[in-house]
């Protein structure tokens, strides 16, 4: 299992390590140079080693950085060529997959150069989005879908089962139950089957532990935001097992006094009984449940698989 920084660091070191500025390398990604810094800072964190001499108007690379800046300036080119060659190919070479933008952002792309490593002759065209694909009348090809696998006219195979459990920056310093609920506890509104929604008033419930008479927090629309809220230190959210794996694992986010998850709903791979692409479909598949085989072996999530459904 490849163990690397999040993308969003990667992404604003080579911006601004290719810039030698903060500055123009938040006009590029359309952030502020804080957040540029900030994330240059959790990277700094992960490997142990400045990456930069701050200077007045510019910044200089440290020896760490000149030897990290080709290879992710050649990664990033290579998923660019990649993308722009997706919009050449003929429609039939095309597999298009809608998911949620979470599942994309936290699975999916870390994994892309596996993925066109392990099934080269796969084209994927993702679509980020939040409400159902109808796979019988719009052009995806397949769906990754959060809920309960009945989807009419489609065969639907479970990835995994969801949980959600607390998690925390460790530069936050909550090391028990006690001091996380003094913290702030950032909130995400759930959109549909709310009775299965990772509030953390049913968390509450579900573990009979008492939540603040006035619980603070920000409320976020798209839970993507949540994720980098935590990440940034900014409270404690609940968070994906599997989603947030790489992060536990690499130290970036910790489960604050071992707090128990929250069960949620499952991700199912839908399409069309009615597909023309089945091999496609079957090679995602089967690369799929192997990524989550070995999240699985490594004990973190709560990764189960094998139910087929119509």
């Amino acid at each position: 299992m490849r163990k690397i920084p999040p993308l969003t660091s990667l992404r604003a070191f080579e911006a601004a390590a290719r810039h030698a500025s903060l500055k123009k390398a938040a006009e590029e990604l359309f952030v502020s140079p804080t957040a540029i810094s900030h994330q240059i800072q959790r990277l700094e964190d992960y490997i142990g080693k400045p990456l930069f001499v701050r200077e007045t108007r510019r910044v200089r690379l440290t020896p760490t950085a000149h030897a990290l800046l080709p290879v992710l300036s050649q990664s990033f080119d290579a998923i660019e060529t990649v993308f722009e060659q997706l919009q050449y190919l003929p429609d039939e070479a095309v597999l298009n997959l809608s998911s949620t933008p979470s599942f994309i952002a936290q699975f999916l792309i870390p994994r892309l150069a596996k993925l066109q490593q392990d099934l080269p002759g796969l084209a994927l065209r993702f679509e980020a989005s939040d409400a159902l694909a109808d796979l019988s009348s719009s052009n995806m090809d397949v769906a990754i879908r959060y809920g309960t696998g009945r989807y009419p006219g489609c065969v639907s195979h479970l990835l995994y089962s969801e949980s959600f459990s607390p998690m925390c920056s460790p530069r936050l310093g909550i090391h028990s139950l006690e001091q996380m609920l003094q913290a702030p506890l950032l909130h995400v509104e759930w959109r549909r089957d709310k009775a299965m929604a990772p509030t953390w008033q049913r968390w509450s419930a579900v573990h009979g532990v008492p939540l603040p008479i006035a619980p603070t927090g920000v409320i976020f629309t798209d839970d993507s935001h949540l994720i980098q809220a935590v990440l940034a230190g900014q409270g404690v959210g609940l968070l994906s097992n599997t989603l947030l794996h790489r992060e536990l694992e690499a130290g970036l986010l910790l489960r604050p006094g071992n707090a128990p998850a929250v069960p949620g709903r499952s991700f199912y791979f839908v399409f069309s009984e009615r597909t023309g692409k089945a091999a496609q479909l079957q090679a995602l598949h089967t690369w799929l449940d192997n990524e989550l085989a070995a999240i699985r072996a490594g004990g973190l999530g709560e990764v189960t698989g094998g139910e087929s459904r119509k």
